[in-house]
């Protein structure tokens, strides 16, 4: 992992996914044929945000900044979708998507830690 947490890179960080998510989040909204690279996109902005973490108890643990930042602004995404009717196409995607995107990063990880690499 990445070294340190200022303010500035809890910022940095926030700014990153604040940017990115919507962006995919409206990809996902509109056709479930990019997926695929919506979910890898997503799951390159988890792990640059996962970098982010802040030392404690002389480092000795971690307090995980980034991934906690990640984890907020998907949860919002994920309540303003929830609200709707089921039917509603854009929101049904949303859903689909978020639940692919749970789906593939448990299949990254389990496949990370075949080769020791977690």
């Amino acid at each position: 992992m990445v070294e340190p947490t200022s303010e500035q890179d809890a910022t940095s960080v926030r700014q990153n996914v604040s940017t990115h998510v919507p962006r995919i989040i409206d990809q996902a909204q509109i056709s479930m044929a990019n997926h695929q690279k919506n979910l890898v996109a997503l799951y390159k902005v988890q792990t640059e945000a996962a970098k982010c973490v802040e030392y404690v108890r002389r480092g000795k643990g971690f307090r995980p900044i980034g991934e906690r930042i990640f984890e907020e602004f998907l949860l919002q995404m994920l309540v303003r979708a929830l609200p709707m009717k089921k039917g509603t196409v854009q929101a049904d995607r949303v859903v689909k998507f978020l639940g692919a995107f749970i789906k593939f990063i448990n299949e990254k990880g389990m496949y990370l830690a075949s080769f020791h690499i977690l």
